[in-house]
């Protein structure tokens, strides 16, 4: 026999054997119930899987102040993306009606650039790092934001660090930007949804910190030079008055890169503690004959005086919005309109001439505002005004039942902490609760306050908002119809009474 014919000789010996073994094997096993998969019984669990749990950071706040008396406040999120920047206690309520539009029109300057870098290699280092620039101006605060990796953090506050204090702002620029500026704006002043807000605030503060324009116009950018850019940054932007945000970054690395950028800075003295004039709500009434594109409705606002971010009953107000509600009389999508909401309801279901009705509320640290808007043709004007007016009243006279107070704490809560998985929301959600409490809640510590609201709060919140002066807002190419204020207050003040 051959070498080949003896191998395999051996080799059919060898498997007849493993045949036998494993045939054997398997009616051992079945004998005994058990399967031949690691020779586990019929009725037993296979064994989890070995594997690691990730180790994650806590999702917490920290906050810290540099030296020179800049807060740093963090919150890791365990996400690649960072977003970082700069909130500064800076905006149109601290300036003069002449140019309390300067915030918005730094907005629109920051593609610009700075001295340094132009514009194409400035918006070329943020395309080449995938970063995007924010810069966002409001009534009582400037924002400035960057989302980018974590690893760009350091480029991200340098970038703002450069932008505010050695923007390229030559004059001929400034007369450029201008001239772009008005026509965005003039865009802009067509939108009922960008416009409606901006009055609202003018009517119900008329000529004062909040009812000053948030906007320039064609007569206020004629204020708008160069040294009034310089002075505004130079009064507002203090490092007392700012707060470096990170958000998705460690406290540590971001106390060092805002050492870094923003250390060297000092106080001003003589800026350091300006007063700021506390918010004066007026009331009273703005009625203005407008034409908002392919908007040929009336519009019409009832707007109250209410609580502010210091208040106790702050989460008793938000809980009354949601229970009013509202929204527009078609909406497109699924379930989650707030058709339950007693605008919705009571308003929207009877009568189909309203276009849209809803409330909301604007709410700064010394004031706020809760407002009803709703619109629809001119002829019906009138009828709008005074089924506001009712539904304004029953938040008073019809005291919320179980089920909506349920809905609406639930809604509320749920909201909240939807709301906080978005980062550029949480960027400035922090900032601003360390800008009035010195402190951050997060969604729980919010929830918790939520459910402890009750009717007696809900009513009390109703009673005080209808006994400030009502502001009546209402503009359209026919404002005629529209009932004058005092005809409101006095019927407004006879129910509550």
């Amino acid at each position: 026999m051959s070498a080949t014919g003896a191998i395999a000789k051996r080799i059919g010996t060898l498997s007849q054997r493993q045949s036998l073994g494993g045939t054997l094997n398997i009616a051992v096993n079945s004998a005994l119930g058990k399967s031949s998969y690691k020779e586990l019984g019929l009725n037993e669990l296979y064994p989890s899987p070995e594997y690691s749990e990730p180790v994650i950071a806590p999702c917490e706040t920290n906050i810290s102040t540099l030296g020179n008396g800049m807060r740093v406040v963090s919150r890791v999120t365990n996400d690649p993306i960072t977003n970082i920047g700069l909130f500064v206690n800076a905006g149109s309520r601290y300036c003069t009606p002449e140019t309390s539009g300067i915030g918005h029109f730094l907005e629109s300057c920051a593609p610009e650039g700075t001295m340094n870098i132009n514009p194409n290699r400035f918006a070329e280092n943020l395309a080449r790092t995938g970063s995007g620039l924010m810069v966002q101006s409001f009534r009582d605060a400037m924002l400035y934001q960057v989302e980018t990796f974590e690893r760009h953090s350091d480029f991200a506050l340098e970038s703002i660090a450069e932008l505010i204090w050695n923007p390229r702002l030559e004059d001929y620029r400034i007369r450029k930007m201008k001239k772009e500026y008005l026509w965005r704006r003039g865009d802009m002043m067509k939108e009922a949804e960008s416009e409606i807000p901006e009055f609202m605030h003018q009517a119900a503060y008329q000529g004062n910190t909040l009812g000053l324009p948030l906007f320039c116009d064609h007569h206020s950018i004629t204020n708008i030079n160069r040294s009034v850019i310089d002075e505004f940054i130079n009064v507002f932007y203090q490092p007392s008055r700012m707060i470096c945000v990170g958000v998705g970054i460690e406290h540590g690395k971001l106390e060092r890169i805002a050492t870094e950028a923003f250390g060297d800075l000092k106080n001003d003295e003589q800026f350091v503690n300006i007063q700021r004039e506390e918010a004066r709500y007026t009331g009273g009434q703005l009625k203005s004959k407008y034409a908002f594109e392919n908007n040929e409705d009336t519009h019409i606002s009832l707007i109250f005086e209410t609580e502010n971010w210091k208040s106790p009953d702050l989460m008793a107000l938000c809980v009354l919005n949601m229970i009013m509600g509202g929204g527009g009389s078609f909406s497109a999508g699924g379930p989650g309109k707030g058709m339950y909401t007693r605008l919705y309801r009571d308003v929207l279901g009877t009568y189909h001439w309203i276009n849209h009705i809803s409330c909301s509320h604007s709410i700064f640290d010394d004031s706020g505002i809760f407002a009803l808007y709703g619109c629809a043709a001119p002829e019906s004007s009138e009828e709008l005004a005074t089924v506001m007016v009712r539904e304004a009243i029953n938040m008073l006279a019809r005291p919320p039942s179980d089920k909506e107070m349920n809905r609406a704490k639930q809604a509320l809560a749920s909201n909240i902490c939807f709301e906080f998985e978005n980062r550029q929301i949480v960027f400035e959600d922090i900032a601003r609760q360390v800008q009035v409490y010195g402190a951050h809640k997060t969604p729980e510590m919010w929830r918790e306050e939520i459910m402890n609201v009750n009717k007696a709060d809900i009513s009390r919140v109703a009673h005080k908002l209808l006994q400030s002066n009502p502001t009546l807002l209402a503009m359209g190419q026919d404002v005629s119809r529209v009932p004058q204020q005092e005809e409101i207050k006095v019927a407004i003040k006879d129910a509550v009474q």
